[in-house]
């Protein structure tokens, strides 16, 4: 009886603080990467993790969406769901990543 108390307890306590904070974010990311090019024919946007210097290439559906990006703009990056944000508080994917590519390395000597 008494671990029913305690399990009543912890689910009450839970609850009361997923409460206080709020729902989670859909896709809370930090901008990682960069736009460095821009296909308006294809609606691909190439662009690159300033971290690593891997490249990767998302699409972009939306004409109007495209059509605001700029070279060197931030973007957020989901690299395990394959999702990018291009809103600044990148609550919102809003594009699937299509191509990713490892960073160059430097040739051994």
């Amino acid at each position: 009886m008494a671990q029913l108390h305690v399990l009543a307890l912890s689910t009450i306590l839970a609850l009361t603080l997923g409460a206080l904070m709020g729902p989670l974010p859909a896709f809370a990311a930090e901008p990682c990467c960069n736009v460095t090019a821009i296909d308006s024919k294809t609606q691909t946007v190439t662009a690159k993790e300033t971290r690593t210097g891997r490249t990767f290439q998302f699409k972009v559906a939306d004409a109007r969406l495209l059509t605001s990006l700029k070279v060197g703009q931030a973007v957020s990056a989901n690299f395990t769901t394959m999702k990018v944000s291009v809103q600044p508080d990148a609550q919102e994917p809003c594009c699937s990543i299509v191509n990713l590519r490892p960073a160059a390395t430097a040739p051994v000597r």
